[in-house]
């Protein structure tokens, strides 16, 4: 099989995973002949395994219940009291977890996590300008870029190191769940439409960058809707009812305004960084989720 068709293949096995298929009837070993050196991590709570906790205290993601169904029952720092998604993709490519990038003690030499909890897409410039105010974290995924600039300068002896490593890396970028559900912004879910172009252009460029790194196989993650409440018999979280108290066409609208920023991931024609080239892209829905896969090259 030539390495354009094995690769092809390996996102493919990636599917399950993303489409969120019971994690016990997907083979423990199902990515380990893609031959992944690393993992990179960008995005939010769903994929933070210690980040947000080095931080700040948030949300008490360093005691009971989060982590209490792993290892010696100890927490350890992700919003869960199991491991996460991208603890699985990496044990199934035979690689260890991805550990938080801030934890300076711990080991980077198979990728590193620069997913915080509680962040969103968006610059703290942008922010400002619609008004959104963070509770704990004030970055963005460009911060987390930084990050990974940073770290690509201190982990790799040379320029020809670390584009070795990047090339055949898995890089998976999620987020902006926190852009439109997370943050109050004033005015309810049709400003939340107003700041998609934002939050689409702070993705792109953070595509831009891995890619202007080396990155050549990369996941993005499109974003959940959560629970939505479209009837009286089925239950809405509370963080949705907090954002649309008023009515349920506004828990529509904002429902709306998830499905049209992950309409983007499955529809790339006008919309790709103009990096992109010779590339095959696979889309996979879950849920009103989406998840494009791109392969470079």
């Amino acid at each position: 099989m030539s390495a354009p068709a094995l690769m092809t293949t390996c996102f493919l096995m990636l599917i399950p995973f993303l489409l969120e298929v019971h994690l016990p009837l997907v083979s423990p070993q199902l990515l380990k002949g893609c031959g992944f050196s690393s993992i990179y991590n960008f995005g939010d709570s769903l994929s933070d395994t210690g980040n947000a906790l080095v931080q700040f205290t948030f949300g008490g993601s360093g005691k009971h219940p989060y982590g209490m169904s792993v290892g010696d029952g100890k927490p350890t720092g992700r919003f869960s009291d199991e491991y996460l998604l991208i603890d699985r993709i990496a044990e199934s490519a035979g690689l260890p977890h991805c550990n938080p990038y801030l934890r300076k003690d711990m080991d980077h030499s198979r990728g590193a996590n620069f997913a915080v909890a509680g962040v969103g897409l968006l610059s703290k410039e942008t922010r400002d300008k619609f008004g959104i105010k963070l509770k704990y974290s004030q970055s963005g995924l460009d911060e987390q870029l930084k990050w990974f600039i940073n770290f690509s300068k201190e982990a790799f002896q040379n320029e020809l190191a670390r584009k070795a490593n990047f090339e055949s890396a898995l890089f998976v970028l999620g987020g902006g769940g926190n852009d439109y559900g997370g943050f109050k912004i004033k005015g309810g879910p049709e400003e939340k439409k107003m700041i998609m172009p934002y939050v689409i252009a702070a993705l792109k460029e953070g595509l831009k960058t891995v890619i202007r790194y080396g990155a050549k196989r990369i996941v993005v993650m499109g974003v959940y809707q959560g629970n939505v409440c479209r009837d009286s018999t089925r239950p809405c979280s509370s963080m949705t009812r907090a954002l649309s108290p008023v009515t349920r066409r506004g828990i529509h609208t904002t429902t709306s305004t998830t499905r049209r920023f992950n309409g983007w991931f499955m529809s790339w024609e006008g919309s790709s960084p103009a990096s992109i080239s010779h590339t095959a892209i696979f889309g996979a829905g879950c849920n009103g989720c989406s998840t494009t896969i791109i392969l470079l090259g």
